[in-house]
């Protein structure tokens, strides 16, 4: 047994035991927190486009992407949905049970605008995009990029496009290379 004669050495000891209880506890809190429970479909996420900071939705597996934007009565000004394909090719969206007028944007694979065209309500004729190199879809209100002065070689910010995927609990490697 050891006898602790000296008050110094006793506080000493005090403040190291202390000190191993809160770097415990913030290491625990810290592997807690990144544990957090992925973003849902619903979630809206902030992307900057063409100087124009929107709030998406991610589709980003295969049932998301077929649902879309499907039986809404409407969405915000600055909101719509971003569909976001592991890989490059020629997409085509229609609009089934989408009461919503709409634009789609068609987006490369370094997130610039190649193509944008209207969408009609419960039109099943699908809008296909002219490139094969399409990567992203994203749909808006209609009017929404003329309004925003939203053109063909504007770019979403990609950075924030791969911190929100990994948001919803995805790699964003899958979806998105430099």
């Amino acid at each position: 047994m050891i006898r602790y004669t000296n008050s110094l050495t006793l506080t000493a000891l005090f403040i190291l035991i202390t000190f191993c209880n809160v770097s415990c506890n913030n290491e625990k809190k810290s592997v807690i927190e990144k544990k957090s429970p992925p973003e849902s479909f619903q979630t809206f996420f902030e992307i900057t486009l063409a100087e124009n900071i929107i709030e998406v939705q991610l589709a980003l597996s295969d049932d998301e992407r077929q649902k879309g934007l499907m039986h809404r009565k409407e969405i915000g000004e600055n909101q719509g949905m971003l569909f976001v394909f592991p890989n490059k090719q020629q997409m085509g969206f229609w609009m089934r049970n989408t009461n919503i007028p709409l634009d789609i944007g068609y987006f490369d694979s370094k997130g610039v605008l190649k193509e944008i065209y209207p969408m009609y309500p419960h039109d099943e004729k699908s809008i296909k995009s002219i490139s094969d190199q399409i990567q992203f879809a994203l749909e808006m209100n209609r009017g929404w990029f003329s309004n925003k002065g939203v053109r063909i070689g504007s770019a979403i910010e990609i950075n924030q496009l791969k911190n929100n995927i990994e948001k919803r609990g995805f790699d964003s490697s899958l979806y998105v290379r430099r």
